[in-house]
């Protein structure tokens, strides 16, 4: 987008509580593709390096405000204005006046609710600046629940009638409001302390904006987004979803476009801050979520979650596993129905077979634990190998121990390494095994009780059954 955004601040109105919803949280700390629909109204707005960016909140302040403290406003200052009772979008903007920039003439206000804004849906609005109040609207075949807009003769518009508030005719109209705006400060300033509540809702509408400029004879602008959808409210958890169907399909349709495969795109959850490499293969029913990247040629078969991790090149993510802020090395082979827990870090070519769990543990190159094994505050050596139903025994009710296992180090099937514990370099566990005590590099640990066979046991307990 090459329009000029010098001179300009935003108005991210996120004040309503979202009764429809019917939830606790507020409207706009609901998520779509992984991030809340207003983190999406900030990041919209964030490439067009506004001087100030101001959120009116008011229903769950303290959460909008704890929320704000991790979103990323780029170059904008932040500020909070607060709306204590909702007295509709045109008292929000008054509430913002003391938090506005009052050397910075044009402000762009949006809805904190219409998740699929981006900043290139700005643009109808911000390349022709010279009118007192531009709004951006849409053209859509349903315009049931929506403001309809009115033009005059010249292309112009007159007004905004709210759904409720429109005639018979007015209703017949298919052009609605997106309650997208564009105005001069010392425009809104003037008029909307004057601004009644006479209508079906008894608030303060900031589309009477409209109404004022033009009974002062100034020209109101309208402008066209081509896409309604990118100007869809999310008011009810079903429109939400269908705005992320939407979403979804975008972002699918991106990767694909970047050389990614995808067995069945219409079932992959890809987030928005996932970066997929080429000739990555994504399953049916992936989930992919958080900050995440994956290398070139990562598979991820069927059913996998994946969140907040590093994956990188030719790692191979098996059906049914679940990944949470690890980072695998190239060539790794995990699952299926394996658990990385966090701060796991796998070297290169690291193979995690079926039904291992691992938690804070680092595991060196070619290190392998192909079965049913848990290995949690570990340090595990290249090439070394973790037999079958292998434990770290971390944790004494109290504080959590750390078990170290050297290079090449074989662990027979069936272990439990009591922490704090080292296993050093070249080592042999025995099998069935509970070590508690370090075993030396090169050595044999064995801790297990004597076997003992008791000939024709079996024989005489089968003979006495027979008997009964």
């Amino acid at each position: 987008m090459h329009t000029n955004t010098e001179n300009l601040q935003v108005v991210v109105l996120a004040a309503g509580k979202g009764k429809r919803m019917k939830s606790d949280l507020p409207k706009v700390l609901h998520k779509l593709c992984g991030l809340t629909l207003l983190e999406r109204a900030i990041r919209s707005v964030r490439g067009l390096s506004p001087k100030r960016i101001t959120i009116v909140a008011g229903h769950g302040e303290a959460l909008v405000r704890d929320h704000l403290e991790s979103v990323d406003f780029g170059s904008a200052e932040m500020r909070i204005a607060v709306q204590s009772e909702q007295n509709g979008t045109g008292h929000a903007v008054l509430m913002a006046f003391d938090d506005l920039d009052p050397e910075v003439e044009d402000v762009l206000i949006i809805p904190g609710d219409t998740p699929l804004l981006r900043e290139a849906t700005y643009e109808p609005l911000l390349h022709n600046r010279e009118a007192v109040v531009s709004v951006l609207t849409s053209v859509v075949e349903n315009p049931y629940g929506f403001g309809r807009i009115e033009r005059a003769n010249d292309g112009s518009v007159k007004a905004i009638v709210e759904d409720r508030d429109c005639s018979d005719s007015q209703r017949s109209i298919n052009e609605i409001n997106s309650s997208v705006y564009l105005a001069k400060q010392s425009f809104l300033r003037e008029v909307l302390p004057k601004l009644g509540s006479n209508n079906a809702q008894g608030e303060i509408y900031l589309t009477d904006i409209v109404g004022a400029a033009v009974k002062q004879g100034r020209s109101v602008r309208g402008a066209v987004c081509e896409h309604s959808s990118h100007v869809a409210g999310a008011n009810s958890r079903y429109e939400l979803a269908l705005l992320e169907v939407v979403r979804r399909h975008e972002i699918n349709k991106h990767w694909m476009d970047e050389g990614v495969t995808f067995e069945d795109f219409r079932t992959a959850y890809i987030d928005e801050d996932v970066e997929l490499g080429r000739d990555c293969l994504i399953g049916p029913g992936v989930s992919i979520s958080g900050r995440c990247v994956l290398g070139a040629g990562v598979c991820v078969e069927a059913h996998s979650t994946i969140q907040s991790c590093n994956i990188s090149e030719g790692a191979h993510v098996k059906f049914s596993s679940h990944l949470e802020q690890a980072e695998v090395g190239p060539r790794c082979m995990i699952g299926p129905f394996a658990r990385v827990r966090p701060q796991t870090k796998l070297g290169a070519e690291v193979r995690l077979g079926n039904f291992v769990e691992t938690k804070k543990a680092e595991f060196g190159a070619g290190a392998k634990a192909n079965h049913l094994s848990y290995i949690g505050d570990a340090r595990v050596g290249p090439k070394t190998n973790i037999g079958a139903g292998t434990i770290t025994c971390n944790y004494d009710g109290y504080n959590k121990h750390v078990t170290n296992i050297g290079t090449d180090v074989f662990i027979g099937s069936n272990t439990a390494l009591v922490a704090p514990v080292t296993i050093s370099d070249g080592a042999i566990v025995g099998a069935g095994s509970t070590i508690t005590k370090d075993v030396p590099k090169d050595a044999l640990g064995v801790a297990r009780a004597r076997q003992n066979n008791v000939e024709e046991y079996a024989l005489r307990k089968r003979r006495e059954h027979s008997k009964d």
